[in-house]
C-alpha cells in the first residue's frame, strides 16, 4: 500500500477523525503539523541527560499542566553511568483503567539516536498533544523511557514501581520503537494477537499502510509489562533490510523517510482512538 502524501496527510487524518461516531467528535482530536511533528524529531539531543530535560520541555509545550508530568529516576548499571529519569504525562480519563503509550528517550554513543528512538519518544508528546482535550474512557500514560539501552532500566523501573493494583489498572501498553526508516510495522512476534488485529482493521479502515514482520533477538520496552502479563503491542518502522541505520552513525535526521514517520504518527493517533473504546481488548494474562 502506497504511502499517503505529506501534503494530504494531516488534512486526511481530520477528516477520518470527523467521521468517528458523534460521541467522539466534541472536541475533536487536534494532530500536530508535519511542520512541528518533524522539527521536534530533528530536535534530539546528542546527551541522554538533554534527552530528559527536552522531552519534559515537549511535554509542557504540547500542553501538559505542571502536575500532569512526572519524572521517575531510573539509575545507570554502574556507578559511571548517569542518573536518568523516566518522563511521565497523565491524560485522565473518565475511568482509570490506563493504557500506557512509550518510547525510550536514551541512546547510545554512536549517532544522534533519532531513530533509535527519539522517534518513539517525541511521538508520544504528538499524541498527548492531539489527545489531551478529547474526552477517553481510559487514562492514559504517555512517556520516554529512561536506559533502554542499559537493558529495559526505565521500563523494568515502571513496572516494579506499579505494585500489584497498578498492573492489575493497565489495560495494554503500546510501545512506539524506532519509527519512521520504513513501515509502519507491527513487531508481531513481540505484540498480544487481539492487539495486532485491532491495528490492522484501523489500518485498513483508515487507508493508511500497514505491516506486520517478525524480529528476532531483539529488546523492547513492552518485555516489562508483557511479563506481568500485560497486553502489548510495538509499532515499528525498521526494515529487517536497514538495521544498519541504529547504533551506528547513520541513525540521523535526513535518513528519516519524513513521510513515513508523519503517517505512522496518523496510524498510531487513530489507533489509540480506536483502542480506548474497544471492547477487544484482553485480560491480563497473569
Amino acid at each position: 500500500m502506497p504511502c499517503v502524501r505529506s501534503a494530504s496527510l494531516m488534512t486526511g487524518l481530520f477528516v477520518l477523525i470527523s467521521a468517528l461516531p458523534a460521541s467522539a467528535q466534541e472536541p475533536a482530536p487536534i494532530p500536530v503539523s508535519s511542520d512541528e511533528l518533524l522539527k521536534e524529531l530533528a530536535s534530539a539531543p546528542l546527551e541522554n541527560p538533554d534527552r530528559v530535560l527536552r522531552l519534559k520541555e515537549l511535554f509542557e509545550q504540547a500542553g501538559a499542566p505542571a502536575e500532569a508530568i512526572s519524572l521517575q529516576e531510573v539509575p545507570g548499571r554502574t556507578p559511571e553511568d548517569p542518573i536518568l529519569h523516566n518522563v511521565i504525562a497523565t491524560k485522565p480519563g473518565a475511568t482509570d483503567k490506563v493504557i500506557v503509550v512509550g518510547g525510550h528517550l536514551d541512546k547510545v554513543p554512536a549517532g544522534h539516536g533519532i531513530i533509535d528512538d527519539w522517534s518513539g519518544a517525541c511521538m508520544t508528546t504528538n499524541l498527548y498533544q492531539a489527545l489531551k482535550d478529547v474526552p477517553t474512557q481510559h487514562t492514559f500514560a504517555f512517556m520516554g523511557f529512561a536506559h533502554e539501552e542499559l537493558g529495559l532500566l526505565g521500563s523494568r523501573r515502571y513496572v516494579e514501581e506499579l505494585g500489584e493494583e497498578g498492573v492489575g489498572s493497565i489495560r495494554a501498553m503500546v510501545n512506539l520503537e524506532c519509527l519512521g526508516a520504513g513501515g509502519p510495522f507491527v513487531w508481531s512476534n513481540g505484540s498480544n494477537d487481539d492487539l495486532e488485529a485491532i491495528a490492522h482493521r484501523v489500518a485498513m479502515a483508515s487507508e493508511l499502510p500497514l505491516e506486520s514482520h517478525v524480529i528476532r533477538g531483539v529488546g523492547a520496552d513492552s518485555i516489562p509489562f508483557d511479563q506481568v502479563g500485560i497486553p502489548t503491542i510495538t509499532f515499528d518502522g525498521l526494515p529487517l533490510d536497514r538495521f544498519e541505520l541504529i547504533h551506528s552513525d547513520k541513525d540521523r535526521f535526513e535518513n528519516v523517510e519524513t513521510e513515513v514517520y508523519e503517517t505512522t504518527y496518523a496510524l498510531v493517533l487513530k489507533y489509540l482512538l480506536e483502542l480506548d473504546r474497544s471492547e477487544d481488548i484482553p485480560e491480563n494474562s497473569r
